[in-house]
């Protein structure tokens, strides 16, 4: 198996920026722990945690960085597997023993929480053990693994110590012949004392590589709850940031749906004016027609003015039976104009009067009991006709394009 080579802080920076997931493996001196690490190191598990998914870090029982690392997660069996999200919130904890399938099952199930690609196969093999697994006895606090609480007995060492020194003392004895007794005791203590100075010397320097060792833990863990806060900042930015877009496309659609609203009742509302006005133009038209009608039967003359090109006009009254062939007659033997065709016309609704409509009496014409005609010449009605034509050309063409 290829461990990461770092302390705790370079292991968290690097599965950071590989977007891995943080795994540490605790490990003890009991035959639990080789049997566990055995099992990491066969090829199946070791390519799993070699991948680029994993960063993997493995920390002794007894070293300074397992004790640093048990303040921040408290319960932390030996052995044991801890795998760790991008937020420092453990995805997965093994515990005690496991063999092959089962850490292979464990390592599938991290993927999928976090977001990894699992292949089909690996599902499949879940799947499968799954399926097959049974349950198992309870396992024996030397299977499940202990606390490393206990330290060594300063008594002890003492003796260790003093045994030390008395074996030292002996061997000095033997190896100086030809002293006297007092000079031979002299030599042992000087031996002695030798001995304990240099064994002073060794601890007073163990413990200063302790202290360093503990001091670089300290800040390695420090480092690493900072890291922790940092994420679960950056999560509940993001989190609130996402709620705010959410809150912020409702309400845009909120104010859609009301502006669309309003344009369908001010839609609505405009139709049922237009649909209002035109019947009550219908209706009055009706009432006008109705009365024209009523007062045309209670007449017998009809008044008409007949207006000419010049400007000027001339009115006369015919009765409600005469043709308007008979006022075209009338209007071509009593007025002077500077032409010989001519054409009548009303003035609203527009209305011209041809050969065909001379049978019709004035009263058939609705021009009972008074009229405006207009006297054009043929060729000026031409073109007034094609200059109306040519406007709705153009006013067609304008909608069109």
């Amino acid at each position: 198996m290829r461990w990461f080579q770092g302390g705790i802080a370079e292991a968290v920076a690097a599965s950071k920026t590989r977007n891995a997931v943080f795994v540490v493996f605790v490990e003890g001196k009991d035959d639990l722990s080789k049997s566990i690490a055995a099992t990491i190191d066969n090829t199946a598990v070791s390519s799993k945690l070699e991948s680029e998914d994993f960063v993997v870090i493995r920390l002794d029982s007894g070293s300074e960085a397992y004790r640093q690392f048990a303040q921040i997660y408290h319960l932390v069996p030996v052995p044991s597997l801890f795998f760790i999200g991008g937020n420092g919130v453990p995805l997965e904890v093994v515990a005690g023993e496991v063999n092959e399938p089962e850490l292979l099952r464990r390592i599938t199930l991290v993927l999928e929480k976090s977001g990894k690609a699992v292949s089909p196969e690996d599902k499949a093999a879940v799947a499968e053990t799954q399926e097959t697994k049974q349950d198992s006895p309870k396992a024996t606090p030397h299977e499940t693994g202990s606390f490393i609480v206990g330290a060594s007995s300063s008594k002890e060492e003492a003796t260790e110590v003093k045994n030390m020194n008395e074996d030292q003392i002996q061997v000095a004895a033997n190896a100086v012949t030809g002293l006297t007794p007092e000079e031979k005791i002299e030599r042992a203590k000087e031996l002695i004392e030798k001995k304990r100075k240099q064994k002073e010397e060794e601890e007073e320097q163990t413990q200063q590589q302790k202290e360093i060792e503990r001091r670089k833990v300290g800040q390695e863990v420090q480092k690493l709850r900072r890291w922790q806060q940092d994420q679960e900042l950056k999560q509940l930015k993001e989190e609130r940031q996402k709620e705010k877009a959410e809150e912020a496309a409702a309400r845009e659609r909120i104010l859609k749906q009301i502006a669309q609203d309003r344009a369908e009742r001010a839609l609505r509302s405009t139709a049922e004016q237009e649909a209002a006005r035109k019947q009550a133009e219908g209706e009055l038209r009706r009432q006008s027609e109705q009365c024209a009608r009523d007062v045309a039967a209670h007449c017998d003359m009809a008044r008409i003015q007949f207006r000419l090109p010049d400007g000027s006009s001339h009115s006369h009254n015919f009765g409600v039976t005469t043709t308007l062939g008979e006022v075209r007659s009338y209007v071509a033997t009593q007025l002077s104009f500077p032409f010989r065709e001519f054409i009548m016309s009303t003035t609203f609704p527009r209305r011209e009067f041809t050969a065909a409509d001379d049978c019709q009496t004035v009263s058939d014409a609705h021009l009972v009991p008074s009229a405006v005609i207009l006297i054009l010449p043929v060729r000026l009605n031409v073109l007034i006709h094609k200059y109306i034509e040519c406007r709705f050309s153009l006013l067609a063409y304008y909608f069109l394009t």
